[in-house]
């Protein structure tokens, strides 16, 4: 895979991550941190090697705005 640029990547990866702020935080307020910061670093570690075995640039934008949702 050949990438044109990566300005759009990064562009969804900020989307990403600026979204999912409001829901982490939320949960936080509900559920222990204890439970909360363990699950959403093994989805992004999960995410985030399977980002490798992506073949096409549609999949990688939706993989970034993924990773950073859960960052």
């Amino acid at each position: 895979m050949i990438l044109t640029g990566d300005c759009p990547g990064q562009s969804i990866w900020t989307t990403g991550y600026v979204i999912g702020q409001i829901p982490s935080n939320l949960l936080l307020t509900r559920v222990s941190p204890r439970w909360v910061i363990p699950s959403l670093e093994l989805l992004w570690g999960i995410a985030t090697i399977s980002a490798s075995a992506l073949k096409d640039i549609r999949s990688l934008y939706a993989m970034r705005f993924f990773i950073g949702f859960l960052e």
